[in-house]
């Protein structure tokens, strides 16, 4: 297998694995207080919105953080949605 596509192929893993632990650490959170708090939810909802808008630019995931932003290299249009839905929602978790 191509080394790019290994690197790739262990970063969708890796953020797969934040996603479940963001939902456990939500699910935990609620089981020991038995409190739904809608802030929380909100803040969880933006870490995954967050983490899915990077999933789908996966070539994003096998360069350097410093060139994401350069003209040939770039998220695409349902990552950006995903980035402001993570900011409107993080903006909610907030207040």
């Amino acid at each position: 297998m191509d080394t790019h596509a290994l690197k790739i192929k262990r970063s969708n893993l890796l953020l797969k694995c934040l996603m479940a632990l963001t939902l456990l650490l939500f699910v935990l959170q609620y089981s020991q207080t038995q409190v739904f708090d809608l802030g929380e939810f909100a803040s969880t909802i933006a870490i995954l919105a967050f983490l899915r808008g990077l999933l789908l630019s996966p070539f994003m995931l096998n360069t350097p953080m410093k060139e994401w932003f350069k003209g040939n290299v770039g998220f695409n249009k349902q990552s950006y949605q995903y980035f402001i839905l993570a900011l409107v929602l993080a903006l909610v978790g907030s207040i």
